[in-house]
């Protein structure tokens, strides 16, 4: 396919990019290797988080089995990661940290350094993957998390006018997010993810409709019981 410029993408394609943001799995994307903060990662709505994006649809990051003892990270960048790598999970010690696999892109440095300022005696790293158009970014939008379970809301949105991008072509985006609490991986029997394409948008909500405090980071958790914290959202 002819790479299409973000411009004309939007002035030559917009009906068809409307399509493709309805369906369940058009997520963010650029066609170079991007690194980035999330646009929200400034708010105090959500942890800090940084993003690693790499073409193809592959894990930039990858985390190794806690429970592999004595074993390190590939240490050439152009080793695989090991075999039992995963593309989701929890960091919760240096020495597991030291066993992550990153890939070699751009931003892996600054990948590196965020997991080595985190604080494992107070901290959690969680470290999801999600495939994204590459004409599209993604925003974190929320997380909660209990003691046995953990859920991420994203948001969707066009890239820049100046991207090039292909519209049907995709990256993968492995997000780190730093929990401000110690977390047991084996405690965890539940998770999820959700997206919307339409961004965050209701989730950027008013100051005395947000909270910081763990374990409900952006819209407060309902009252009534019977719907979740991003029910209303999606």
């Amino acid at each position: 396919m002819v790479p299409l410029t973000r411009r004309r993408l939007l002035h030559g394609a917009v009906g068809a990019l409307v399509g493709l943001a309805g369906c369940s799995d058009s997520r963010d994307g650029t066609s170079t290797e991007t690194a980035s903060q999330s646009p929200s990662s400034d708010t105090g709505a959500v942890p800090d988080h940084y993003s690693l994006r790499r073409p193809d649809e592959k894990p930039a990051v990858r985390v190794s089995d806690e429970r592999r003892r004595g074993t390190t990270a590939s240490s050439s960048p152009t080793d695989g990661p090991p075999e039992d790598a995963r593309q989701r999970g929890f960091v919760t010690s240096t020495e597991a940290a030291r066993r992550m696999w990153f890939a070699d892109t751009d931003g892996a440095a600054e990948a590196r350094q965020f997991v080595a300022d985190t604080d494992f005696d107070s901290e959690t790293l969680y470290v999801e993957f999600y495939p994204v158009r590459e004409c599209y970014s993604l925003e974190l939008c929320s997380v909660t998390w209990s003691r046995t379970d953990i859920h991420t809301q994203y948001g969707s949105y066009l890239r820049s006018s100046d991207v090039s991008c292909e519209v049907e072509a995709r990256d993968g985006v492995s997000w780190l997010i730093r929990i401000p609490e110690v977390l047991d991986p084996e405690a965890m029997t539940g998770g999820g993810s959700g997206w919307s394409s339409n961004g965050c948008g209701r989730r950027h909500r008013p100051p005395d409709q947000t909270t910081t405090d763990a374990p409900d980071f952006g819209p407060k958790p309902p009252t009534n019981g019977t719907e979740t914290a991003t029910e209303g959202d999606r």
